[in-house]
């Protein structure tokens, strides 16, 4: 019992961490290699 409470802990850790760096460094996952011109890549650096 004691280790599926841990590994509840462990997992609620790791989705928080991960939400956090994606909602907040998104711009980051994205290179500009990946759009067709510098204009896309710089909208989804933008907030609007």
């Amino acid at each position: 019992m004691a280790i599926n409470h841990l590994y509840s802990h462990f997992s609620y850790f790791y989705f928080n961490v991960f939400y956090k760096l994606v909602t907040e460094h998104h711009g980051k996952l994205y290179v500009p290699g990946d759009f067709k011109d510098d204009g896309g890549f710089l909208k989804t650096l933008s907030f609007f």
